[in-house]
């Protein structure tokens, strides 16, 4: 790590954080820098975290106060995982802009995987 950062620094995309064995380490997207209290000084690792305004929490609330997640494998191109009931999987075409936002108001996280 760059010296002088502290925890909840407000940094910019772009910012150099930090080096590792493949150079500089900038921030890819623009927040807060949060450095984990658990680790020794010298050790990398850090997160980019960003504010969430009060008004996606409510919505989030009220949206999965409907329980929606339990009919969601019936949208196009969205289907249940054989193997994890608690795992949805989407066709990556139609997930583009706003369906991983409406799913990650489910609570739901993505990640991406390539294959059948």
């Amino acid at each position: 790590m760059q010296p002088g950062y502290t925890n909840f620094q407000v940094i910019q995309r772009g910012q150099l954080l930090a080096h590792n064995h493949q150079g500089a380490v900038q921030a890819r997207t623009a927040g807060r820098i949060l450095m984990p209290l658990y680790q020794k000084q010298g050790s990398n690792g850090f997160f980019i975290v960003q504010e969430v305004k009060p008004i996606w929490l409510t919505l989030s609330h009220r949206v999965r106060s409907f329980q929606l997640e339990r009919i969601l494998h019936w949208l196009p191109r969205v289907r249940r995982h054989p193997e994890q009931e608690d795992t949805l999987i989407v066709n990556s075409q139609v997930a583009r802009w706003l369906v991983p936002k409406f799913f990650h108001l489910l609570e739901f996280r993505y990640q991406r995987v390539e294959g059948p």
